[in-house]
């Protein structure tokens, strides 16, 4: 019964969406994936993770999550970087783990995964991706 609801409620949504939003940004939610895609990068949260690419080199991207990850001081705890990937582990102010992984897509593309806690956190990683992002097109100018 439960399931049904829910399911009808995501379909529900997902026409809404569709009929109300037909502009450059559109958001969809269907099941546990929320989609949303508009400007520059798309983003996905599954599971937990928030994905999204990055208009620029794994370069910028590197430079950008400690810039931003020490602005918020986060406690860095694991950082290993080759020519095409990168892991991040941190540590917040409430001692809850933030995972990032870059990994290079082409020369100026980035994919960036964000985890937030054990069950993961949409809205802190929604925030840092933004963040991230928003350095990103820092270096770019």
């Amino acid at each position: 019964m439960i399931r049904a609801f829910r399911r009808a409620t995501m379909l529900a949504a997902a026409a809404f969406c569709l009929c109300v939003l037909p502009g450059c940004v559109t958001g969809l939610v269907v099941g546990t994936v929320a989609v949303v895609a508009g400007g520059t990068g798309a983003y996905a949260y599954i599971r937990g993770n928030y994905i999204g690419n990055l208009a620029g080199p794994l370069f910028h991207a590197d430079k950008a999550v400690r810039q931003v990850a020490a602005r918020a001081r986060f406690v860095e705890t694991k950082r290993e970087c080759s020519g095409y990937k990168a892991e991040y582990t941190y540590l917040d102010d409430q001692d809850i783990k933030v995972y990032i992984r870059l990994e290079a897509k082409s020369a100026e593309s980035t994919k960036c995964l964000i985890r937030v806690g054990a069950f993961g956190d949409k809205e802190i990683s929604a925030e840092l991706m933004a963040a991230i992002d928003e350095q990103m097109q820092a270096y770019m100018k």
